[in-house]
């Protein structure tokens, strides 16, 4: 699974670390986020910046010691854009 999925926060967020999440997703560490699954995340930058990554070979439901079994990956993945349409926090 990858531990983050998300783009580039709207403007007059306070700089962040990697390690964070919020409603423009980030480090979600949702088991959820595998082959097959949907993500969505509102865009709020031009380009949206996605970014994906930090993938886990195992893991239960977070990462209750901020240690998963982290690995590499080859990810294979499609964007779709749904126009006008905005959700308060990331679904998947």
């Amino acid at each position: 699974m990858l531990g983050c999925v998300g783009v580039a926060p709207a403007f007059g967020f306070a700089p962040f670390s990697s390690g964070e999440e919020g409603r423009y997703g980030g480090n979600m560490d949702y088991n959820g986020v595998r082959g097959g699954a949907t993500v969505y995340v509102t865009v709020t930058q031009p380009g949206a910046l996605l970014y994906l990554g930090d993938a886990h070979a195992a893991m239960g439901d977070g990462e209750t010691t901020e240690w998963g079994l982290e690995t590499s990956m080859d990810v294979e993945f499609e964007v779709e854009i749904i126009h006008q349409k905005a959700i308060a926090t990331p679904r998947v």
